[in-house]
């Protein structure tokens, strides 16, 4: 079962100005301007947002096109076989073991946006 998310795309509204706390606060929007986050991006008193918060703000709102396109990679695999299609390495019953195989990382990181019971 996969865990269902907000579609995208998502996109970053530097507009939006949001005053919680003493911080601004970014929105992350879909393409109807209905909310997903919001991302606090520089204090009130302060003109200039924080480049790493602006940062932040823009890989939150690549999410959904990222997750696409590592399902996408991973769906061109090969048919199992006993060296890794990414990395090229000797696989462990069907499944490469190696800590820094792209293709490894890539199930990590789907599996950490999807949730548990998304496999």
């Amino acid at each position: 079962m996969t865990q269902q998310h907000t579609p995208g795309p998502w996109a970053a509204d530097f507009e939006d100005g949001t005053n919680v706390g003493g911080m601004v606060l970014m929105a992350i929007k879909t393409p109807q301007g209905l909310p997903v986050a919001l991302i606090p991006c520089r204090p009130v008193d302060n003109p200039k947002a924080h480049p790493h918060l602006v940062a932040d703000a823009l890989l939150i709102a690549a999410a959904p096109e990222l997750l696409a396109a590592l399902e996408g990679l991973l769906a061109t695999e090969d048919d199992p076989s006993e060296w890794c299609y990414w990395c090229a390495a000797l696989v462990d019953r069907e499944v490469c073991i190696s800590d820094d195989c792209p293709g490894v990382l890539a199930r990590a990181a789907i599996a950490k946006a999807t949730g548990p019971q998304a496999r």
